[in-house]
């Protein structure tokens, strides 16, 4: 009985040595502008804490994940944490991601090196523009992003395109449209990919570079799955070489908000506020229900964005509120959120009643 307890003892031991920390990043050397992961990784590590990445200097965190999982082969027993954070090198040079702390582990540092983007004939093939529209706005307020995959003299397939991921804001994709045109006597294949940005707070965004890449294709008439989706071309086309492209770094300026301005922050490029009565017009009785039925519609923002209505009847009034319908409409020039609230509205005795006013605060960003 000794012998048996002693050796459990020794196996609890063995596993709680087992605690590990490593890092490693997915790419090095790396592309200026263009974002990298680093991830880290805990195994038997007890309480770990996400590591402090503040002691990274120079480099930009745009995103994080982690994960937790639990694995068990015979009696050993594995936890893992994994922490993947997206990052960006804002310019060319020698970095250094130092020994991050995870419980009492640290990892090994890590020396990145960022280059900055090779630019070959590849790019006379496949050109990526990126438009931003407004680079000033206050936090809330919709940014249009346009992304343009423009491809020239040459048939592509397996394209793909990094996504957006920018820590701090909320990003949709609103539209997507193909077309071609002739430029300069060469045929052209454009795609336009719409998206809406909202920035939570006040600062300097940095929109990270965009990379697109591609197959060429020789003989063939696939349009790519950007152009055609679901066309797998033909089998006797003769894939060439790898095509890359990278868009422009950019940044958007996130202003405070304006000096004084307190209440509910509503940032819009038009807002509607519009009314209707069921009977209309409506004939008041007492006793007898009226609905009421008011709908904001406000472009530039999401729908639960909009505050909820309210009002002060006369005290011989009653009123019993509906629940409330959000809607947020996407399209190529951005967000359209509407809310519509609707009331029974029973007068309670005969006689000349008033209904008030119902306003909406908001702020025109047109006339800023």
């Amino acid at each position: 009985m000794k012998k048996l307890l002693y050796f459990g003892i020794l196996m609890i031991y063995a596993n709680l040595s087992l605690a590990e920390v490593s890092a490693w990043v997915d790419n090095n050397p790396v592309v200026v502008g263009e974002m990298f992961r680093l991830h880290i990784e805990a195994k038997n590590v007890d309480d770990p804490e996400e590591p402090d990445l503040s002691v990274i200097r120079g480099l930009q965190v745009l995103n994080r994940s982690v994960q937790n999982q639990t694995s068990i082969v015979g009696t050993s027993i594995t936890r893992t944490v994994n922490w993947t954070y997206v990052m960006l090198a804002p310019s060319s040079g020698n970095y250094r991601i130092p020994a991050l702390q995870v419980g009492s582990e640290k990892t090994i540092p890590i020396a990145l090196k960022a280059e900055e983007s090779s630019q070959s004939p590849n790019n006379q093939i496949v050109r990526l523009e990126v438009d931003v529209s407004p680079k000033k706005v206050y936090p809330q307020q919709q940014v249009i992003i346009r992304v343009r995959i423009i491809r020239t003299g040459a048939q592509l397939e397996n394209e793909s395109l990094t996504p957006f991921e920018l820590a701090g804001t909320q990003i949709e994709k609103v539209n997507q449209r193909s077309f071609r045109k002739v430029k300069n006597g060469k045929r052209q294949l454009i795609t336009e990919i719409s998206y809406v940005l909202l920035p939570e707070k006040s600062g300097t965004l940095l929109l990270p570079q965009l990379r697109y890449q591609g197959n060429e294709i020789r003989g063939g008439n696939s349009q790519g799955n950007f152009g055609n989706f679901g066309n797998f071309g033909n089998i006797f086309q003769q894939r060439g070489r790898r095509i890359f492209s990278n868009s422009e770094a950019q940044t958007i300026q996130v202003k405070a908000l304006p000096a004084g301005f307190k209440g509910w922050w509503l940032p819009a490029a038009k807002l509607e506020l519009e009314e209707q009565w069921l009977p209309d017009p409506p004939e008041f009785r007492v006793g007898e229900p009226v609905t009421r039925t008011l709908t904001v519609s406000a472009y530039g923002v999401f729908g639960n964005q909009i505050p909820e209505l309210s009002f002060e009847l006369p005290e011989k009034m009653k009123a019993y509120a509906d629940q409330p319908s959000i809607e947020t409409v996407k399209t190529q020039e951005g967000l359209k959120g509407t809310r519509v609230e609707k009331w029974a509205i029973i007068p309670g005795q005969a006689g000349r009643l008033e209904l008030p006013e119902i306003s909406v605060a908001w702020w025109d960003v047109r006339k800023d």
